[in-house]
């Protein structure tokens, strides 16, 4: 299991210069602007999607475009979307099998937060399984409903709840998405994913802990992670990626897995070296 960092010395400007627009209510807006110019400008990210798209994914199905890229990965390289992708789908599959399970054998399972499909898309060839997507980009969704018919897709609000039924799913993985929630709505979304999961059933969850707080955090910060708290960054932008959420281990055991049991943790697994959280619902 990995060490938590000790606190950085250094004064990072990242932090700075967001803490600055935040201050102005610009923090979004100042950087989807950022990033947009940032891509026009780069000719060669522009010109890599370019042939990527003539040549289309490995995967044989439609890529979605670079604006919902962005939107649910933070970058705009169309290629480094679907690789991220296949690397989560792969790293699902062998946390799974490491502790004695297969997506293939689970009747129905769920992508909260799918986004425009990134990791979704890898689960085309279950076809014993019933496989759903939702997430609240209703374009996003919209997108995926046309370009990936082999699942369901529904839409979700920012807050609970979810349209689906108690004790629906086998299996239900959320990647990405507690990274951006905001501290009142970590736990209501614990408890609705708890709903929805079948007794005995799985749920996977990744967050980020001690690997990133350093770069991210101002000092204060660091010293409320380091003592088991929540940090949440910019939460007025709360559900978008602007929003950023850090979970020290002992927060996560102690608040989000009740109900659960903890069955495995992976820190720093998968792209973005998030933490991963494997837990099974309680019967």
């Amino acid at each position: 299991m990995a060490q938590q960092s000790a606190i950085s010395p250094r004064t990072h400007l990242r932090p700075i210069i967001l803490g600055m627009l935040d201050s102005l209510h610009l923090g979004l807006v100042g950087s989807n602007l950022y990033h947009r110019v940032k891509y026009y400008a780069d000719v060669k990210t522009l010109f890599r999607n370019a042939r990527y798209r003539i040549h289309g994914a490995p995967d044989g199905l439609p890529l979605p475009p670079a604006r919902l890229i962005y939107l649910s990965v933070g970058g705009w390289d169309a290629e480094g979307f679907y690789q991220a992708g296949v690397l989560d789908a792969s790293n699902i599959r062998r946390l799974l099998e490491e502790n004695g399970l297969a997506i293939e054998k689970f009747p129905e399972i769920l992508d909260f937060g799918c986004g425009c499909g990134r990791i979704i898309r890898q689960w085309k060839g279950l076809l014993r399984t019933k496989v759903h997507g939702t997430d609240y980009n209703y374009a996003a969704i919209e997108w995926c409903r046309r370009a990936l018919p082999f699942a369901d897709f529904r839409t979700n609000s920012t807050a609970p709840s979810l349209a689906y039924d108690d004790n629906k799913f086998d299996f239900v993985y959320a990647r990405s998405v507690f990274t951006h929630l905001t501290e009142q709505l970590q736990k209501p979304w614990m408890d609705e994913l708890r709903r929805i999961v079948k007794p005995g059933g799985f749920l996977l969850f990744t967050v980020h802990g001690a690997s990133r707080f350093d770069k991210q955090l101002t000092p204060g910060e660091q010293e409320h992670f380091t003592r088991g708290q929540l940090v949440v960054k910019y939460p007025r932008y709360g559900s978008s990626n602007f929003c950023g959420a850090f979970h020290p281990e002992s927060y996560v055991r102690k608040h989000l897995a009740k109900g659960f049991t903890v069955v495995d943790y992976i820190p720093e697994g998968g792209a973005w070296a998030q933490d991963w959280y494997l837990l099974q619902k309680l019967g």
